[in-house]
């Protein structure tokens, strides 16, 4: 699998690996361990990847929306007949940027998903090997802290995924009650008698306001769903009973 060339996950050199056939008294022959031990090294880089991607994704997330804000901020103070043609490439940039808001959401939602996927597959090629050498060394349970059990269902509030999902989820949000209150800026831009009132500003406020609820309300209840407790416990349920299997 290729990996990150300017910063990798921890490598290992199999002993298989090392020398020709037959160099040495070297054995290259297919075994079970060489097996799994390729599978674990792909389950470890998966899980490093993901957490790369995350990071990136979010990075990115911020740069775009940054760019956005800036370009919005420096061309909407602009007043006279220019209005008329900013507000409607306001109202489709903030709709567009709202958009990408819940495509990266959703992609740390399935990054965070393919990291748990991958540590349990990790754990329990670990639990395997403990189960297979622990007449061999009965203290060989003490050396690992952490096993499959030990892995949280869901995720706290205080964790890096919690508090980039909703962070990118409440931005999300802000950019599609910015496309409202523009939209109905824009509806209600010929009636004259309305472009001053406070009615007329307040349902554009309130229009904006039900937008953002409605945007992050459906990114919370999304996040709770996709990486429900009961779900997760019931992956490791799944992934314990396969151990017992063995």
């Amino acid at each position: 699998m290729p990996m990150d060339a300017l910063n990798p996950p921890g490598q290992r050199n199999p002993a298989y690996r090392d020398g020709e056939p037959g160099e040495g008294g070297l054995d290259s022959t297919l075994k079970i361990e060489h097996m799994l031990l390729e599978e674990y090294n792909y389950a470890a880089t998966t899980a490093y990847q993901a957490m790369e991607d995350r990071a990136r994704m979010f990075n990115m997330y911020l740069l775009v929306v940054g760019i956005l804000g800036s370009a919005f901020g420096a061309i909407y103070p602009l007043g006279g007949g220019a209005r008329n043609f900013i507000q409607p490439i306001a109202a489709v940039v903030l709709f567009a940027a709202g958009v990408a808001g819940i495509a990266f959401f959703l992609l740390l939602i399935r990054l965070r998903q393919a990291f748990r996927q991958s540590l349990i597959t990790m754990n329990v090629i670990k639990e395997f090997y403990i189960r297979e050498f622990q007449q061999q060394m009965p203290t060989i349970v003490h050396a690992f802290r952490w096993r499959l059990k030990g892995i949280p269902a869901g995720e706290s509030r205080g964790s890096a995924t919690y508090i980039v999902c909703h962070m990118v989820g409440f931005i999300g949000a802000l950019c599609f009650a910015g496309c409202a209150f523009m939209t109905n800026e824009l509806l209600r831009a010929d009636l004259p008698w309305t472009q001053i009132s406070a009615l007329g500003i307040a349902q554009s406020l309130l229009g904006a306001t039900v937008a953002f609820v409605i945007a992050l309300a459906w990114a919370i209840l999304y996040y709770r769903k996709a990486l429900s407790p009961k779900q997760e416990q019931k992956l490791l349920d799944d992934a314990e009973a396969e151990v017992e299997k063995m």
